[in-house]
């Protein structure tokens, strides 16, 4: 077992912005990787995938800063291929207004995100030969009584693009327009139930694909992923110190 923490990259819009509220997904993902992962959330309320696409293609903005003059992206985990990002963009691609991006331009912003994302992945770390693990996630349902520009019809719209881009780029997707309107907390944003149901689906998606950066327990009670740091009570008495130093060795 490696001795890298595992890095989740959350990307997205206001929904994964509010995701690290009382029972946000990206809260329970930080809870499920508290001792063998870190959860990093980067998500800009109203933000469209023209917009996302333009901070990234501009070296001057910092949506991928790691706040200590560098890139996430530069992260050990990435370099140690420990490492998982989701996107999930589209609640105000759909929208028809000024918010708004037709259907072929988010198709294709879709795409240079991924292109880009890779790309700087490669840039700093030239050695790692896997593409990166990026899943797709579709918009949710929307309730146009309560946003009038936007609509379940648009979200399936937006999720069928999602959907053909993973079929042809062989991404994993999550699909979420299935999802009930109760779920929501104002008919766009994620209430409990729907934040508890992305959730799981992040989790089995890591299961199946990185059942190596999944922090669960084997048949035989023992962690797949290595806790960071010994456990307190094997450092109980004399020598914790060298056990400490031993412990990744």
């Amino acid at each position: 077992m490696s001795s890298s923490r595992a890095l989740i990259l959350l990307l997205g819009d206001s929904i994964t912005q509010q995701s690290f509220t009382n029972n946000g997904f990206g809260a329970a993902l930080a809870n499920w990787y508290s001792r063998t992962g870190d959860v990093v959330l980067r998500g800009f309320s109203g933000y469209n995938t023209k917009w996302w696409l333009e901070m990234l293609n501009d070296p001057s903005q910092s949506a991928l800063s790691n706040g200590y003059g560098g890139s996430i992206l530069q992260h050990s985990s990435i370099a140690s291929n420990r490492y998982i990002i989701t996107l999930f963009l589209g609640a105000n691609d759909q929208s028809s207004d000024s918010q708004g991006v037709p259907p072929s331009e988010y198709s294709a912003n879709i795409l240079s995100i991924i292109s880009n994302l890779r790309s700087q992945i490669k840039s700093f770390h030239p050695h790692l030969e896997t593409p990166p693990t990026i899943i797709l996630i579709t918009p949710g349902p929307v309730d146009s009584t309560k946003w009038p520009t936007r609509s379940t019809s648009k979200s399936l719209q937006y999720a069928s693009i999602l959907s053909s881009i993973s079929s042809t780029h062989n991404l994993p997707l999550i699909t979420l327009t299935s999802l009930p309107l109760t779920s929501l907390s104002d008919g766009l944003h994620f209430g409990p139930t729907a934040n508890k149901y992305l959730f799981s689906k992040i989790q089995e998606t890591i299961r199946n694909l990185r059942p190596d950066l999944a922090p669960d327990d084997d048949d035989e009670g023992r962690p797949t992923v290595k806790m960071h740091m010994p456990y307190w009570g094997s450092l109980v008495g004399e020598g914790s110190g060298e056990k400490i130093q031993m412990y990744y060795k």
